[in-house]
């Protein structure tokens, strides 16, 4: 499982970590969102001073991220759909609200740190009221790319889905447990009360349920769309868990047995590769 283990450490820091990044609770994550704008992460000294403005004030990490991105309207549309996705599946007592309880249980899955999760929700919650809205969410994913593509949120790359074909189509006909090829309200439910953490109230399943269905019950094709595109669809609803420890079990293996040293290292690039499709 050492494969496994070195993966699923990879996930800590989801875009470009740096040995900097455990200096400070808020380094591992503003490392993350400054790689996707392309720019250099803080050094230890900016982080606990902030960085000047034009003007001389200090700023704080987060006050540095807000840029100002200027997207088109399509793409920020795009983008707000997909903190919606990310939302339904969040709020899982269907209040509207989204607790830190409630960001943790998610992106504890994807074996993200306790500090990384809270520095996240503080990034996101922007009024700092303890709770982030849906329009937050929107707001810091039209703000930060980063966030569209990274573990457990964003959305997994078109070169990667079709691996996911398989596991999706796995998943649906486990969760369709009367077999007619739908998913009614009932079994989505069902399914969703073995998850760890918080339950799924009856609210929060339909608002879900309502995301996947164009109309009446969920097709396979809707499923299996969902689930191959967006991370936190695979994460919540998935049997990935299953995939991940088998794939750690053959690296092991594989690493054990004596064969040549590419077969090794193909071994472990497949339990990385199952980690990094969280």
């Amino acid at each position: 499982m050492l494969a496994l283990l070195v993966g699923c450490n990879a996930l800590k820091v989801p875009v470009l970590p740096t040995p900097r990044a455990a200096a400070c609770r808020m380094g591992a994550m503003t490392d993350a969102l400054y790689a996707g704008y392309g720019l250099q992460p803080l050094s230890d000294d900016q982080r606990r001073r902030g960085r000047p403005s034009s003007a001389g004030a200090a700023r704080t990490p987060v006050e540095v991220l807000a840029l100002n991105v200027k997207l088109k309207k399509e793409q920020s549309e795009a983008a707000q759909g997909l903190a919606d996705m990310l939302f339904d599946v969040l709020d899982r007592n269907g209040d509207g609200e989204v607790s830190k309880e409630e960001l943790a249980a998610h992106m504890l899955l994807a074996r993200y740190e306790e500090d990384s999760v809270d520095a996240l929700f503080d990034l996101i919650d922007a009024d700092g009221n303890g709770m982030m809205s849906r329009n937050e969410l929107r707001s810091a994913f039209v703000r930060h790319p980063s966030l569209r593509s990274m573990p457990g949120m964003g959305t997994l790359s078109k070169s990667k889905r079709a691996a996911v074909h398989d596991e999706a189509d796995k998943t649906f006909a486990a969760i369709d447990r009367d077999g007619n090829g739908r998913l009614s309200l009932e079994e989505l439910q069902a399914h969703l009360e073995g998850s760890e953490g918080p339950s799924y109230s009856q609210e929060a399943v339909y608002k879900i349920f309502r995301g996947l269905a164009a109309k009446g019950e969920v097709t396979a094709s809707e499923f299996r769309g969902a689930y191959v595109r967006y991370r936190a669809f695979r994460l919540a609803f998935g049997l990935n868990w299953v995939s991940i420890v088998n794939a750690g079990a053959k690296a092991t293996a594989s690493a054990k047995a004596p064969v040549g040293k590419a077969a090794k290292a193909a071994a472990k690039a497949a339990a990385a590769e199952a980690v990094a499709g969280l």
